[in-house]
């Protein structure tokens, strides 16, 4: 994976002094900053935000607002609660036009449940098994199942679990349950394994 600063490449670890510190994690690479968030990104499509509670109630965008409250995360940038997650991820779009490529239209939920029934799905399952057995009594696997039959409908790799997988992993390390080897058991890859050339590419932007 490559990091790009203002557009300039730069090498792993990356130091802006009182600004921001890039380092290289087994899972990607984590961006922190001198206000105290923080961000990792496996190089792939894992993004994980992470805040210090003095932040709490003080947040917006497409994380939430930080409030304990998940009912109203779906709020735009106008204030607007909404209901649908595509409009609503549209609201925070930034940059250019080009920067983003918008959908040209909007999944169908009829084909979407179709979807559940294939084979392929069931190896969202592994949730559910001894692979992530630790974690199950801190964290309720079924969210994230649910989540995983979406993405293998949606996508048209058959390693889209790993998205799901990898979620529910990083909120148990969070809690302070490890689960070393489920890669293994899974063969979900990290970012640095999938792109051990250049592939994929971080950028960062600031005045």
């Amino acid at each position: 994976m490559r990091v790009k600063v203002n557009g300039k490449k730069v090498e792993i670890p990356y130091r802006v002094v009182n600004r921001l510190d890039v380092n290289r994690t087994v899972d990607g690479i984590i961006v922190s900053t001198h206000i105290g968030i923080k961000v990792l990104w496996d190089g792939i499509s894992f993004l994980e935000v992470s805040a210090p509670t003095s932040y709490r109630g003080h947040l917006c965008g497409l994380c939430g607002n930080f409030n304990s409250l998940p009912k109203d995360d779906f709020t735009n940038r106008r204030g607007k609660l909404l209901q649908d997650p595509q409009p609503f991820g549209q609201s925070w779009l930034v940059g250019a036009k080009k920067s983003c490529v918008r959908p040209k239209s909007v999944v169908n939920m009829d084909r979407s449940r179709r979807c559940r029934g294939r084979k392929d799905h069931r190896l969202c399952t592994r949730l559910r098994s001894q692979i992530f057995d630790a974690c199950h009594k801190k964290v309720n696997p079924n969210m994230y199942y649910k989540a995983c039959l979406q993405d293998m409908c949606e996508c048209p790799t058959e390693n889209c679990y790993c998205e799901s997988f990898t979620a529910y992993v990083h909120e148990c390390k969070r809690l302070g349950i490890q689960l070393p080897h489920w890669r293994k058991s899974t063969r979900c890859r990290t970012g640095w394994d999938q792109f051990s050339g250049s592939g994929a590419s971080l950028g960062l932007r600031f005045p």
